[in-house]
């Protein structure tokens, strides 16, 4: 995220290993902080944090939207046997 809060860039799934190697930020939040920012260099600080819903109001207004529909960055791991739904319709799906 920039100064203003805003996405520097669209969200993407990634292995632990191929996440650290395109890491470029000096600073890294989240509850596996530190292990993303292992090798980053000097001056990359790890902020560990949880989620926290209490802090909704301090996102930038350019995040919210009434659209509330879930973003998957990969198809799911798993499905029911008897599930029809076509792969095209997931991101990055083949």
């Amino acid at each position: 995220f920039d100064a203003r809060g805003m996405p520097e860039s669209p969200p993407v799934s990634q292995s632990p290993e191929a996440a650290r190697r395109s890491y470029c930020h000096t600073l890294a939040a989240g509850s596996r902080a530190a292990e993303l920012i292992q090798g980053a260099g000097p001056g990359a600080v790890a902020l560990e944090v949880l989620p926290d819903a209490r802090s909704a109001h301090l996102l930038a207004p350019g995040l919210l939207t009434a659209s509330l529909a879930p973003i998957y960055g990969r198809a799911p791991d798993a499905r029911l046997p008897d599930a029809n739904l076509p792969d095209s319709r997931l991101p990055g799906a083949a």
